[in-house]
Formats: C-alpha cells, structure tokens, sequence
C-alpha cells in the first residue's frame, strides 16, 4: 500500500518534533545520505529554527561518511554505506561533531535501479541517537525516488518522536 504524503502530512509532523524538541530545551542536528539534506530543509523551515537546530551534514560519499563523520572504513567496507551500521556510527558522529543532544542519521538506497549489493530501491536505515544510546530502523518502501526519500523523512521524524517519547528526553 502506497501512502500519501502531501506537504500537509510533511509540515504538521514537522511542527510537532519542533514543538517537542524545543520544549524539551534539546537540541537536534542531522546526518543524511539518500534524503540529500532534505530532513535538515524540512527542520528549518520555520523562522527561529536556530533555537533547536544546530546544523547538518549531508554525506553522499563514503569518503565523507568516513572523514568527516569519523565511519570506520572497516564498516563502510563490510557493510556497504546502506546498512543499520553505518546509520549508527553517521548518527553517533553528527552528534559529537555538533555536541548536540539528539541527531537524526539518514542512509539508504532511493533509487532507480539496484544498489552497491543488488539491494533493491527504497532500502532505508534511520538512527537516532542521544548520549546514553542509539536506536537504528530498518524501512523498506516501495515508489519512485521522491516517493522513498520523502517517506524516509517522514519515518525519520516518526521514529524521533517515539524515541524521544519512549525516553522522555530532556535537557
């Protein structure tokens, strides 16, 4: 089944992670592969973003997974750069770079066509991390690529907000 997503859907999820983060004095930033910077667009889309969003980086490369968001090579190289291990250690060194309460790390596959290992489009790892832990999500959609990377921010917000919920994370 196919989900609609609308900008509707987009905006409303957004303000309410916002709502929650900045009433939870946290402060967030950002990771992404696949979405190409699209989470980090959609968070600061409202003025004042600067109050809850420190900044993000968008790694295309394993080069820049790996030198700037300190991936072991060793992991890009067992793994590939679409795995739950990846997402972690991305999530993990977004957050140490910014020394920021909570980050969102975004990797995958949006596609068209079969990733590094013939995985098919709309392979996805969403990780969330705080300092006292990680959580990774595995997704899987099915659609064109604006579909997978739209729906990845989406699940990528969903997740934070449970996680955020889950461990009544404060400041």
């Amino acid at each position: 089944m196919k989900m609609n997503i609308s900008h509707k859907n987009i905006e409303d999820l957004s303000k309410l992670l916002i709502e929650e983060i900045v009433n939870r004095n946290l402060l967030l930033c950002t990771a992404e592969s696949c979405t190409g910077g699209l989470l980090a667009k959609i968070l600061t889309d409202m003025p004042g973003s600067s109050v809850y969003f420190k900044g993000g980086i968008v790694a295309y490369w394993n080069e820049i997974k790996n030198k700037v968001l300190k991936v072991k090579q060793e992991t890009l190289n067992r793994y590939t750069a679409v795995s739950s291990f990846v997402a972690i250690e991305m999530a993990i060194g977004v957050r140490k770079i910014y020394q920021c309460d909570l980050s969102i790390a975004i990797t995958g596959y949006a596609g068209p066509g079969l990733g590094e290992r013939g995985e098919e489009p709309g392979l996805v790892y969403i990780a969330i991390s705080e300092p006292s832990g990680t959580q990774v999500y595995e997704e899987h959609f099915e659609g064109d690529r604006d579909f997978i990377r739209n729906k990845s921010v989406l699940k990528a917000m969903i997740h934070t907000l449970e996680y955020i919920y889950e461990f009544n994370l404060r400041r």
